[in-house]
Parts: C-alpha cells; sequence; structure tokens
C-alpha cells in the first residue's frame, strides 16, 4: 500500500468518515491531541487527535461530526492548558481561519480547542442534543391502544387465551389465610414440609415487607431454617441464626399432641390433632 492510502486510511480509523476528503486528504503523521468544548455542550471531548498539516477547515468538519454544529456556524478558539479547569485557560488565538493548517497555531498537545456555535437555531443551543426530556416522546391514548391488533397487550391476551397456564396468577388479598392463621397461637408445635421439619410458632401475623397475607413465624428445633426471625432487616422474632422461617405457602402440620423422643419428634401427627395448609413459599 503506497505510503499516502496508508496515511489516509488511519485518518480515516481516526477521525472517522466526515467527509469525501476523509480518505483523500494527505496527512503528514504530525498529530496534536486537544482537549474540545463547545458552547452550548457540557461534553468534553478528551483527547481528540487531529493532524497538524489539516486545514482548520478540515478541522471544523471532524468537529461537526460530534458537536453537531455547521462547518459555517463554527468558529474555532485555542486556549493553552492551565492544568485546573478551562475556566483557568489562557486565549492564545481566537478565530482560526479556515484556509491555514492547524499547525500554523503552534497548538501543543493538552491544549484546548473551543467551538464557538453562532447558529441562533442550534438545537445545541437549547440543550436538544443532551437533554433527552426536551424530546417530543411518541404517546398514544388508551382507547387507541386497546384498538390495536399489533400490540403487546393484544399479544399476551390471544398467548393467555391459547395457553391459560402461561397467565400471570393473581396476587393475595390483605387477609389472605386469615382463617389458616386464627387457629394458630404463638407457642404451637407445627411440622413444615418439605422435609418434615419440626419446631413452635413463634409468630402469626402479617409482614410489610413480604407479600400480603398473613404469614407464620416458625422457631425450628435444628438448624433447617433461612433467617434468625428477620426478613430483610426487620426483627419479627427472635432465634438463633438459620432456626428461623418464614411459612406463609407451605405444606405445614399444626398440632398439639406431637410425641417427642430424644427432642426429636418421630411419631406421626394423628388427624384429629392437626390441621394441614398447602401454599407454596418458605422465607
Amino acid at each position: 500500500m503506497a505510503a499516502l492510502d496508508f496515511e489516509a486510511l488511519k485518518s480515516y480509523v481516526r477521525d472517522g468518515p466526515t467527509g469525501s476528503s476523509a480518505l483523500a486528504a494527505p496527512n503528514d503523521g504530525d498529530t496534536v491531541s486537544l482537549l474540545v468544548t463547545h458552547s452550548h455542550l457540557k461534553r468534553q471531548f478528551i483527547d481528540r487527535k487531529f493532524s497538524l498539516s489539516s486545514t482548520v477547515e478540515r478541522v471544523k468538519e471532524q468537529l461537526q461530526v460530534h458537536t453537531g454544529t455547521a462547518v459555517s456556524a463554527m468558529q474555532l478558539q485555542l486556549f493553552s492548558a492551565s492544568g485546573n479547569s478551562s475556566e483557568t485557560d489562557t486565549l492564545l488565538y481566537s478565530g482560526l481561519e479556515d484556509f491555514r493548517p492547524l499547525g500554523y497555531y503552534s497548538p501543543q498537545n493538552g491544549y484546548r480547542l473551543h467551538v464557538i456555535d453562532t447558529d441562533p437555531t442550534s438545537a445545541a443551543a437549547s440543550g436538544w442534543l443532551e437533554d433527552t426530556s426536551l424530546v417530543e416522546k411518541y404517546s398514544i391514548s388508551e382507547e387507541d391502544y386497546e384498538k390495536r391488533d399489533d400490540s403487546v397487550r393484544r399479544f399476551k391476551q390471544q398467548l393467555y387465551t391459547a395457553r391459560p397456564d402461561l397467565a400471570p396468577q393473581p396476587g393475595f388479598s390483605e387477609d389472605f389465610m386469615s382463617d389458616i392463621a386464627s387457629t394458630m397461637k404463638v407457642g404451637d408445635r407445627c411440622e413444615v414440609d418439605p422435609g418434615g421439619k419440626r419446631g413452635t410458632v413463634a409468630f402469626v401475623g402479617t409482614v410489610d415487607v413480604l407479600p400480603k397475607g398473613f404469614w407464620v413465624g416458625v422457631k425450628f428445633d435444628e438448624p433447617v431454617g433461612v433467617n434468625d426471625g428477620s426478613v430483610e432487616g426487620k426483627k419479627v422474632f427472635d432465634c438463633e441464626r438459620n432456626y428461623g422461617s418464614f411459612c406463609g405457602q407451605t405444606k405445614s402440620r399444626l398440632g398439639t399432641t406431637l410425641k417427642e423422643t430424644h427432642s426429636m419428634m418421630t411419631s406421626p401427627m394423628n388427624s384429629n390433632d392437626h390441621l394441614r395448609f398447602d401454599t407454596v413459599t418458605d422465607h
């Protein structure tokens, strides 16, 4: 590959396809790394590389891609770097002339190139290029959306009609399992499935950090639980770590005449002595 073509390719990769001259403009390989700021944009473009042999007009073409400011509405200023903030930089040149090469102004790595947008109708002037809240969003009325046959809502309706098993299950009410909870009291012995885990009822009621409904706090005889009577940092009842659990939707048995041998309940509960309820969750 010829040297000119190689340098043009490097310019294309580095600066992007910013015009018909992107591949044709010669590049002598001498570049400078500048900080670019804009009169309307909060964003700063750090370490943008420019060829010292490129004309100021060519530099403006490159900057147009990043700032949105038209070349014809762009004025450039060159500042030295103070090392502190852009407010303390020293202005070296204002109104860089389009026909001159950038190197004419002797920029150094770290200098700041400031873009002044002179277009009174510029989108950047009102923040349109950075503040997405200013952009008009697509909206549709509930009535019009309901009439559409290609909406997500219509798709889900058709899907759930064909596959009822995929439809979301209704949530629990505030008094879910209140009838079951009314038969329990703190101190009752119980068994929780799966696993036949035995323990003592330590709490009966609602918990604001858990789903709606009544929950049973169980203090197990062995460390087969998942907490210490706390849920999401809220202490509900006292027990040792891994001895507690909240059972609102598990298979549980509640009884009053459970037989124990060496601190282990080994005999099944009599059907007359327990109440069974079926659910699915353990917290």
